[in-house]
C-alpha cells in the first residue's frame, strides 16, 4: 500500500465538490457561519427560533453554514539530469515515491490530482490532468522509474507552472533545485497564484563524500561536462 500524509490549506477553498478543506462556499452543514435572514438563505429547516424573536424587524432568521469542499492537488516534477543521480539512493526513486504518497493522499481525502513532469521541455507523455484518480495512479510510479532521460536543463518548468490553470491550487514542487537562482525566481513568481509546498530531493553522497584536499573530477549532470577542481580544506 502507498505511505500517505495529511495536508492542510491555510486559504479557503472555493470549490463547489464536497471534500475535506474549509471553504467559502455556503451550504451543508459542517461549519456554522452565522446567522442571516430567510430570504438571503432560503433554508426553512435552519431557523433560528431565539434570533428570529430577538430581531427588531420581525424577520425570519435562519443559521447559516459553510460545507467543506475540495481542492486540487498539483505536481511538477524536475527530470532533468540532476535527478537522475544515484549516491546513497536513487534520487528517481525516491521522487517517484514522493509522488505516488501526493496522489494516494489526494484520492484518500476526495481532491483532484494533477502531474506535471519537465526537463529542458514538458514531458508530455507523463502529464496527467487535474481530476480525481481512483487509487491513487498506482502505475505512475513505475512511469517515472523507467522513463529514458531526454536532455539536461530544466526550463520545462517554467512551461508546467503556466499550465497550472487559474484556480489556486496546493502545488508540490519536486526537485534538487540545482539551477541558478534567478531562474528558480521566475520559476516561483509563475507560480504565485498557488500554495506551493517545495520538495527538496538531494542525496548526501552529492555534497559529503567530496575529498578535503585534492583533485577530483566533477560531472554536470545536465550536460555531461566533466571539470577538474583542486579541494582544499577552508
Amino acid at each position: 500500500m502507498s505511505e500517505d500524509f495529511f495536508y492542510r490549506i491555510s486559504w479557503r477553498a472555493i470549490s463547489p465538490h464536497p471534500g475535506a478543506h474549509a471553504s467559502a462556499f455556503q451550504g451543508g452543514t459542517d461549519e456554522f457561519a452565522g446567522v442571516v435572514n430567510l430570504m438571503a438563505n432560503p433554508q426553512p429547516r435552519h431557523i433560528d427560533v431565539r434570533a428570529s424573536l430577538q430581531n427588531p424587524l420581525g424577520q425570519w432568521m435562519v443559521r447559516s453554514f459553510r460545507q467543506r469542499s475540495s481542492i486540487q492537488v498539483q505536481v511538477i516534477a524536475d527530470l532533468s539530469g540532476s535527478m537522475s543521480y544515484q549516491g546513497l539512493r536513487d534520487k528517481r526513486e525516491t521522487l517517484a515515491r514522493v509522488v505516488r504518497s501526493i496522489a494516494w493522499s489526494a484520492y484518500r481525502e476526495g481532491d483532484r490530482f494533477g502531474f506535471q513532469a519537465a526537463d529542458a521541455n514538458l514531458i508530455e507523455a507523463l502529464t496527467l490532468p487535474c481530476r480525481i484518480y481512483k487509487g491513487g495512479v498506482p502505475e505512475l510510479f513505475t512511469q517515472l522509474l523507467h522513463h529514458s532521460r531526454q536532455g539536461g536543463g530544466m526550463s520545462g518548468l517554467h512551461a508546467a507552472a503556466g499550465r497550472l490553470g487559474r484556480s489556486r491550487s496546493l502545488v508540490f514542487l519536486i526537485s534538487d533545485f540545482h539551477q541558478p537562482l534567478e531562474d528558480l525566481a521566475e520559476l516561483m513568481r509563475r507560480l504565485t497564484r498557488h500554495d506551493v509546498v517545495p520538495v527538496v530531493i538531494w542525496d548526501r553522497a552529492e555534497f559529503e563524500a567530496l575529498p578535503d584536499f585534492g583533485l577530483v573530477v566533477i560531472e554536470d549532470p545536465e550536460t555531461s561536462l566533466k571539470r577538474r577542481l583542486f579541494m582544499r580544506p577552508l
